[in-house]
């Protein structure tokens, strides 16, 4: 035979009553189907995971184990599915700014993962709740965790640098850390003298992030025998005047006061010298004159000493409260004083 009889007698074979051919086999495939269908069952498939797929950078899933139970459509020979044979994924979306629930429906098109020939019929539980935070930054003051003592006769101060650290994390956490500490410090009878030593961060929650994670923590250790003096300068003193007798001061003082305090270095160190308030004490004047009032100073801390104040006494003077004299813009509308 020819090759030419032979393409002739295959084109023949498909296209001869084509439509009657194309109809028995749509016949064929629906049988099939239905066949298929008939031999199919359900099997359960129990605990697939659910898998979230978020932006870390912006959010917080308060709870990350999601599980379902499914029911599949198998052929006949599968009677069991192993749930690691599924995938399914969902997204959180990246439009919501504050904490929250998403809610969502699962569908077919979650489902990444399947056995061949396997089709999802059911999900169990059809909706899930997702609870979620987003991330926030906040910047606290770091403690230092010190633990036992320094040698006997001797005192420590501890600082860190820096002072604050940046955390990050979700807003519900954050709002509830006042500040961060260090790993404890540990300390022993035999230091005797100042050290600086890395320190890490604890982190407040597991959730959050630290930054820096570690600091440089100095450690001050002073001999308690060993003392030192400061002065303060150029302090404006205060006047005390007697609660009786109408005495007021004819005119504030304008000489400024230096003081020399004397104590431990490290007590000294904390002293703001705007917080030191001298004052001249005239509680007990009676009649108005000139007193040489004495300079003096209170509330010091414990262990805080005057060495010297200079000077020690300002010259001041009392009048009695009506013969206060007008202010010099009152011009004719002075009125004098009836006589006593």
């Amino acid at each position: 035979m020819s090759p030419m009889a032979n393409r002739f007698r295959h084109h023949r074979f498909f296209f001869y009553d084509f439509w009657r051919k194309l109809i028995a086999l749509c016949l064929a495939l629906l049988v099939w189907k239905l066949v298929d269908m008939q031999l199919r069952s359900v099997v359960p498939v129990q605990q697939v995971r659910v898998k979230v797929k978020y932006d870390t950078r912006k959010y917080y899933l308060k709870e990350d184990n999601f599980l379902v139970d499914l029911q599949a459509s198998t052929p006949s020979r599968m009677t069991q599915l192993d749930p690691e044979l599924f995938q399914i994924e969902v997204t959180l979306p990246t439009t919501y700014e504050h904490s929250g629930i998403y809610y969502l429906k699962l569908r077919n098109r979650h489902v990444v993962k399947k056995p061949l020939r396997v089709n999802i019929k059911t999900f169990q539980p059809n909706n899930l709740a997702i609870p979620f935070d987003v991330l926030v930054p906040e910047e606290l003051k770091v403690h230092i965790n010190t633990q036992g003592k320094v040698k006997s006769g001797f005192e420590y101060s501890a600082t860190c640098r820096p002072k604050t650290v940046r955390i990050i994390g979700p807003s519900q956490v954050i709002r509830n850390i006042p500040e961060v500490s260090t790993e404890p410090l540990q300390l022993s009878p035999d230091i005797a003298k100042s050290f600086s030593v890395p320190c890490a961060i604890i982190k407040p929650h597991i959730a959050v992030r630290v930054f820096p994670s570690q600091v440089t923590v100095d450690v001050l250790v002073e001999n308690t025998l060993n003392t030192a003096s400061q002065s303060f300068s150029s302090l404006s003193p205060a006047v005390m005047l007697p609660l009786k007798n109408n005495l007021r001061l004819a005119a504030p003082p304008e000489q400024l006061i230096t003081i020399r305090l004397r104590g431990l270095s490290r007590s000294l160190g904390g002293i703001d010298g705007n917080q030191l308030r001298p004052f001249l004490d005239l509680s007990n004047a009676t009649t108005p004159g000139k007193y040489q009032a004495e300079v003096r100073i209170s509330n010091l801390p414990l262990g805080i000493e005057v060495e010297e104040i200079s000077p020690a006494g300002i010259e001041v003077e009392l009048i009695a409260m009506l013969d206060i004299p007008p202010p010099p813009d009152a011009g004719n509308k002075t009125e004098t004083a009836p006589a006593q």
